[in-house]
């Protein structure tokens, strides 16, 4: 660098710094079907309700929903404001389809159905893995299970 040069700090690095921000949401995703699959054999041995049991067992798929959705709003070049980081945070079943209207207008309706399907996969993931885990405990003698 010579004496008469000078550094603006507004200039651009010039590089090939691209996101595959559709990979990282497909990773997401399936993060979360392995969590559901990781819960259905949780809840084999869970059999009193709790809320502490609730909430600890609700945190990752509650980080990796929040997850994917700064991981939209980068790809969409969306700015999350306050109010929809804590309504995401509390009020996640809520403020999802919120969210999903407001970066998609009327095509929100499409992607909030598909994120009911996704729900529905993993709910028949947890369901699979839960009774793979009952019946491999019942075929080892670890419980026993009321028929």
């Amino acid at each position: 660098m010579d004496d008469n040069e000078t550094f603006s700090p507004t200039e651009t690095v010039k590089g090939n710094w691209s996101i595959d921000y559709a990979r990282k949401k497909r990773r997401i995703l399936m993060w979360l079907l392995g969590y559901a699959a990781a819960f259905g054999v949780v809840c084999c041995f869970f059999t009193e309700e709790s809320k502490l049991v609730d909430f600890i067992v609700g945190l990752p798929g509650l980080l990796l929903g929040l997850s994917w959705c700064f991981t939209d709003a980068a790809e969409r070049n969306h700015r999350i404001g306050g109010l929809m980081k804590v309504l995401l945070v509390f009020f996640f079943l809520v403020a999802f389809p919120i969210y999903l209207l407001q970066t998609r207008g009327f095509r929100g309706f499409k992607s909030l159905g598909l994120a009911l399907l996704f729900i529905a996969t993993m709910l028949a993931c947890t369901v699979a893995t839960m009774l793979a885990s009952l019946y491999l405990c019942d075929v080892f003698g670890l419980t026993v299970l009321e028929y």
